[in-house]
């Protein structure tokens, strides 16, 4: 259970010393003042996020717990919040701010990747959305939004189906374009297999949203599908 905790807190740990007794500078929101952020070790991070512990557990085994039962950083962005609760020692309100946490951290990098970015074609867009869709189990689409001068104005996953397939309807697409007052769209859907060859339903679902954003005014400026290191552009393709 201790192998997350750094050197020094696993021998204050096997010496036996009860948390409240160690000293102050090896508790991970003290230790934080003092040297910052960035000298804490992940569980110490994750101690700092969860606040406190139960009457059996200090709040670093809680810490150390939660790494081991998700298999390390990754695991624990990937598991659902249902899923963490059974983390022996986590509240509903702990494991939210452990999610909650790593969702602004996730948000954080979006900002800093292709938005405010001038889009041309569908290579501005897939690097940044393969490496998020890569390890994904499940067929997910991200909706871009443009303004008239093909600038990212907007960026979110719309939905999340099945290993298999999923299914999105226009007014999803549109509806959020329409509220960003976005001058086009670029829809981006990876395939679980890694396959990027685009399927009968990619094309339909493509051919109607090309057809709605019509009506509206809005241009379906690329449907884009991503594989597991490749990607198919239906724009660049010449199929819409």
């Amino acid at each position: 259970m201790f192998n997350f905790l750094p050197f020094k807190l696993l021998t204050l740990k096997k010496k036996g010393l009860k948390f409240k007794d160690w000293p102050l500078l090896n508790k991970p929101r003290e230790k934080m003042l003092r040297y910052g952020e960035k000298k804490l070790s992940v569980v110490e991070l994750l101690a700092v996020l969860i606040g406190v512990g139960t009457r059996d557990l200090n709040v670093l085994d809680c810490a150390g717990r939660v790494l081991a039962f998700c298999g390390g950083v990754k695991g624990l962005r990937k598991m659902k919040l249902s899923s963490l609760l059974k983390t022996k020692g986590l509240s509903l309100a702990k494991a939210a701010r452990l999610k909650a946490a790593l969702e602004l951290g996730k948000r954080l990098s979006q900002e800093d990747t292709p938005a405010q970015k001038v889009i041309s074609s569908a290579s501005d867009l897939v690097d940044f959305y393969l490496a998020e869709t890569r390890n994904l189990k499940q067929s997910t689409f991200y909706l871009v939004l443009l303004d008239g001068r093909n600038k990212i104005i907007f960026e979110e996953e719309i939905f999340r189906g099945t290993l298999t397939g999923s299914q999105v309807h226009p007014r999803e697409i549109f509806g959020r374009a329409t509220e960003e007052r976005a001058a086009a769209v670029v829809v981006l859907h990876n395939h679980p297999s890694g396959n990027s060859r685009p399927t009968g339903s990619d094309l339909k679902t493509a051919k109607r949203l090309k057809r709605a954003g019509g009506i509206l005014g809005i241009l379906l400026f690329d449907y884009i599908v991503l594989g597991k290191d490749s990607h198919f552009s239906l724009r660049g393709k010449g199929i819409i």
